[in-house]
Order: structure tokens, then sequence, then C-alpha cells
């Protein structure tokens, strides 16, 4: 009984060049967001002023340009790229972004009541529409770790400290397994699922919260 075909080899081998564009170009979109990201980075998210004092919300200079970056990159995709190859690049960079913005901005920043509204304006109502509308995902699909730090970026004052209170022991140690459990159930009440109780109290670690 014959096991294979001629072309076994032959389509290995473009099966592996396939692989190999998609992660290249992954890679090149992934790699443009950081380098833009340091601009980002660098806004004074804890000197930007209280989101009552403005008038409206509006997506921040530095924000605009990246995101303008990323929908040329992504309608390239769109236009240029087979579905089915789309299909593999999607969750790379879905997975690649909202690593990111955790890693490089996130937690290398701090964030004043204003500075965390701004961020949650600039991910939830700009960068996630946009990444939705590509992907053909819902909203609360994409970014999913990332809204969820804005979610407690934003929380009211008082419950941002009972919060972080109730998540440092768990952070320090996981050998508790009814006080973690009771930090998950905290953070599923706020819809979070996708943040573990250390990672919730090193993003609430960012905030500057009143003494």
């Amino acid at each position: 009984m014959l096991t294979g075909t001629l072309f076994d080899d032959v389509i290995r081998l473009f099966t592996q060049l396939a692989d190999s564009i998609v992660n290249s170009m992954a890679s090149h979109i992934l790699n443009t967001w950081k380098a833009k990201c340091v601009q980002y980075r660098n806004l004074k998210w804890q000197n930007l002023p209280s989101s009552s004092d403005c008038v409206s919300m509006e997506l921040s200079s530095v924000a605009c340009d990246l995101l303008v970056s990323l929908r040329q990159q992504l309608q390239f995709l769109d236009t240029f790229v087979s579905q089915s190859a789309c299909k593999k690049i999607w969750p790379i960079i879905l997975a690649g972004l909202d690593s990111l913005m955790i890693s490089e901005v996130i937690l290398m920043c701090h964030f004043s009541e204003g500075g965390g509204a701004q961020l949650h304006y600039d991910i939830t109502r700009n960068l996630v529409p946009l990444l939705a509308q590509h992907t053909g995902l819902r909203s609360s699909q994409v970014m999913m770790r990332s809204q969820e730090a804005c979610r407690l970026l934003t929380l009211l004052p008082g419950s941002a400290k009972l919060l972080k209170e109730l998540l440092g022991p768990v952070r320090q140690s996981r050998s508790d397994e009814d006080s973690y459990d009771v930090a998950m159930t905290s953070l599923a009440d706020m819809n979070i699922y996708n943040l573990t109780p250390n990672d919730a109290h090193q993003i609430l670690s960012k905030r500057l919260l009143p003494e």
C-alpha cells in the first residue's frame, strides 16, 4: 500500500514556506507596533487631567499616528493576502498586540485617573474596533487582556485600593488555594477573566491612587 506520493516533499516545503511568510508578515507588523509604542509610552500618563475636567474624550495624537500605521498594514493584508493566510496571521497579530500593549505600555507607565481614562478610550473606542473590523471578530474577543487592564485602571479609587489589598497576599504566594479562589472570584465579579491575580495586582500598582 502506498503511503505517499512523489509530491509529498514539494508539498511539505511549500507549506513550510507559506508558514514562514505568514510568520514574517506578522512579525513585521508587531515589530513596527513595538517601535512606535515608544512614543506612545512616553505620553505623560501620570499628568493627564481627569476626564471630568474634559468636555469630551478624544483620541490622543500619539495614538492616532500609531493606529494610522496599523490600519495601513491591516488594509495591505486585506487587499493582497489570501483569506486562508489571513486566518493564520490574525491570531498571531492579536496575541502579539495584546501582549505588547501590556508589557510595553501599561506595565512601564504610571496612570492618573485621567491617564487611565485616556488609555481606556484609545484602546476600547479606537484600537479594538479597528481590529474587530479587519478580523471579523466581536469587540469582546479582541485585546481581551488589555481591555481588562483598562477596566482596572478606571475603577473607582476606593474599589481599586480594596482590590489591590485583596490581591497582595495572593500575588506573593499561590499556596493558599482559598485566597486564590477568592481573588479569582473578585476579578470575575468585575468581568475580568483573562488576567491572573498577579497580573491584576501589577496593573493596579501602576495607578496613582490618593492616600
